[in-house]
């Protein structure tokens, strides 16, 4: 029973490792897309600031 045991735990663990992954890089992605959405509008504002002056 123990030989299966390990296998098992590894794959346990890779699972986990995949979910973690695939949530932390939804994460990150959905950060630098907030990140550059508010760059674009700092620089828009910056530029129609200028353009108007």
């Amino acid at each position: 029973m123990s030989h299966l045991l390990q296998p098992l735990a590894i794959f346990a663990c890779g699972c986990l490792l995949i979910h973690a992954g695939r949530a932390y890089a939804r994460a990150t992605t959905m950060l630098l897309s907030a990140t550059a959405l508010t760059l674009s509008v700092t620089l828009g504002t910056v530029l129609c600031q200028r353009i108007g002056q």
